[in-house]
């Protein structure tokens, strides 16, 4: 164990004898200055772009930040230093609130991007699970036949449902994103953000907590309730999905069963499964932070169900079978996520109005 560490720390202190040859490093304060210097204010902000609003900070200068901190080994931070000769009347303040805002900015697009990739997965997940059932319910009823063709044709089928569920997996675990500075861990990575004039004096400084300051837990929570409200709706559709495909495939209570028991049972079970595709269309629409006709019947089904399903678990339990039973636990589980969910993230939108 003492050589592993050693090994380890070898190599650290062999990254920062690299960065000490292109950045001034402060062992003590374990940061990293990285120094941008500018001729004039026009170099760093972009006035071409909407003439008469407040300037942007230019794209480049936040490229270059984060790939400096991306060659920072941890735990050093990135002291930022931005140099500018010629202000050309701008005040110090307003450039540091340009830099501050376009932060924010590659926030937001950070999160559209990472929401559509996680409602892409799910769409994904969906139409995986409902190929691999369609093929289940089409070998039990024959509809495939049993020759040659039919046989190409299973297998075709499978192997175009495995593709999408790979699919969705890879893009929710594997494929990695563009990273940007408006990354959580990045935000930990940087010391200060400074503006100097020409003789290196510095006009203004902002701290972490400064430079973040709209950044509050509240973000972090509803980003959580939206993915539970994601989670959970794509549940809902599967499990809806897995309702129609038990009516299809007949299974034994239903068969074994008399045929006006069978056909109340039958209608049931699509009543619900209809509802549940309908609740998990209505979450992916609070994922993207809309309301609509989906979204309130998915709440006033889900609070319903919370106590039907209890009841019915309380009352029937013991006597189902083990499949159904965990079906019905998976299920009730994804309508208390999802009512959880749901009320977390409307109290802390009622919070932020």
């Amino acid at each position: 164990m003492r050589e592993k560490k050693r090994a380890q720390y070898e190599v650290s202190a062999r990254n920062i004898e690299v960065l000490k040859k292109y950045y001034p490093v402060d062992e003590a304060e374990n940061t990293v200055t990285a120094q941008f210097q500018y001729d004039t204010a026009a170099d760093l902000l972009d006035t071409q772009m909407n003439p008469g609003r407040s300037p942007q900070i230019r794209p480049e200068l936040l490229e270059k930040i984060q790939d400096t901190i991306s060659r920072t080994p941890m735990p050093y931070r990135l002291k930022v230093e931005l140099k500018v000769d010629d202000l050309q009347e701008n005040k110090p303040e307003s450039v540091m609130d340009a830099f501050r805002d376009e932060i924010e900015l590659m926030r937001f697009s950070k999160r559209a991007n990472n929401r559509n990739m996680f409602f892409l997965s799910a769409l994904l997940a969906i139409a995986g699970y409902f190929i691999l059932g369609m093929m289940v319910v089409a070998e039990s009823l024959g509809w495939f036949g049993s020759d040659f063709i039919a046989s190409i044709s299973e297998e075709v089928v499978d192997i175009a449902g495995w593709v999408f569920l790979w699919e969705a997996v890879t893009i929710l675990f594997l494929e990695s994103s563009e990273r940007s500075v408006s990354d959580p861990g990045i935000r930990k990575r940087i010391a200060s953000v400074s503006l100097l004039n020409s003789k290196g004096a510095v006009l203004v400084s902002h701290s972490p907590d400064e430079l973040f300051r709209a950044w509050g837990r509240m973000d972090n929570l509803q980003t959580i309730a939206r993915h539970g409200l994601l989670l959970s709706g794509c549940g809902f559709i599967i499990f809806g999905l897995n309702g129609f495909f038990y009516m299809l495939h007949g299974e034994s209570m239903l068969n074994q069963a008399g045929v006006p028991y069978a056909a109340v049972a039958r209608c049931l079970i699509a009543a619900v499964s209809l509802c549940q595709i309908v609740s998990g269309i209505g979450g992916f629409y609070r994922f993207f932070g809309r309301r609509n006709g989906f979204t309130r019947f998915s709440k006033g089904y889900a609070i319903i169900m919370i106590f039907a399903v209890a009841i019915f678990l309380i009352a029937f339990c013991f006597s189902l079978e083990f499949k159904l039973l965990l079906t019905t636990m998976l299920s009730y589980s994804c309508t208390l996520i999802f009512i959880a969910s749901l009320f977390l993230d409307a109290g802390i939108t009622k919070k932020k109005q």
